[in-house]
């Protein structure tokens, strides 16, 4: 099963976006409360097509730590809070790489030192997408789950 469709399974928003790019195909605020149908998504990502798609965060309290660079993430996951969450979902991108968590209590987004939190309203692309620089998205451990925590 495709990461795409583990987090639709999970009722995350996934949206399409230009191929190569991080800019949404649709007006998917729409989406927020009717979520798309199986055909849509169809339509969106066909199988031999190429496509981008990105997870719209704080959807089921979905929160994407995005570590801009390596040296930020490494620093993190030696933190009390990195080591209790190294077996949650991680994806590398670009520059760094995101880390996936259901929360209790949604933060508030927005950026902090070495990166940003992804909450309401925000969305990350996700594996297999390829950054507008060409790195292709990718799972950095297959199939890890996205873990819940109170906070972060």
């Amino acid at each position: 099963m495709t990461l795409l469709e583990r987090l639709h399974d999970l009722g995350i928003l996934i949206i399409p976006l230009a191929y190569k790019t991080k800019l949404p195909l649709v007006k998917w605020g729409k989406y927020i409360e009717n979520p798309p149908t199986d055909r849509e998504l169809r339509y969106w990502f066909p199988k031999d097509g190429h496509w981008n798609a990105a997870a719209v965060t704080g959807m089921k309290n979905l929160v994407v730590i995005d570590f801009d660079d390596y040296k930020a993430f490494s620093s993190w996951s030696n933190t009390e809070r990195g080591t209790a969450t190294r077996d949650t979902l991680r994806v590398a991108t670009n520059r760094g790489v995101h880390v996936y968590l259901f929360c209790d209590i949604l933060p508030r987004g927005g950026p902090f030192s070495g990166g940003d939190v992804k909450s309401w309203g925000g969305y990350v692309l996700i594996p297999p997408s390829v950054h507008p620089l060409g790195m292709v998205y990718r799972e950095i451990v297959d199939n890890a789950p996205i873990l819940k925590v109170n906070s972060i």
